[in-house]
């Protein structure tokens, strides 16, 4: 291990600097894969813990979910989503983000739970009132059309 560690350390900053260089060009699906090299080699660092090395990890772990969803990568989306929410300044907007990701890879019972997270920590942000909203209502009405169905002839 401390052979890999001391052969990746040079590396790691390039492939940081590279992701951030293709994200900022908009070339998300490169920016991703040189994001998730440099994330996976962290077991080879987990014991630095610095303040930059945490910075580090939660913008390029926001950059991950940023790139995934820009390119409808939704399952990365969840998994680097957790590391990301680790910045609170960016919450409300990633937590927008797990829920169309979690949608889209038609998972509601996540979606639902991030959802809900989502209402009661920004209650004035659309997207999470709307599509409760939304959600309860069309609820209601499949209940309300499958009783009419079940006393129809």
């Amino acid at each position: 291990k401390d052979n890999i560690y001391s052969k990746l350390k040079f590396y790691r900053s390039n492939l940081e600097n590279a992701g951030k260089f293709f994200y900022n060009k908009k070339d998300y699906e490169k920016a991703l894969s040189f994001i998730k090299m440099y994330l996976r080699g962290e077991e080879y660092f987990h014991n630095q813990t610095s303040d930059s090395v945490l910075s580090n990890r939660k913008d390029l772990a926001l950059l991950a979910v940023l790139s995934s969803y820009a390119i409808s990568k939704y399952a990365d989306v969840i998994t680097f989503l957790p590391y990301a929410l680790t910045d609170s300044s960016t919450n409300e907007k990633l937590l927008e983000i797990g829920c169309k990701a979690y949608s889209s890879l038609k998972q509601s019972e996540e979606m639902f739970t991030m959802l809900n997270e989502g209402f009661f920590k920004y209650p004035n942000n659309e997207f999470f009132f709307a599509t409760i909203i939304l959600n309860r209502f069309w609820t209601v009405c499949a209940f309300f059309l499958n009783k009419i169905a079940i006393f129809s002839p």
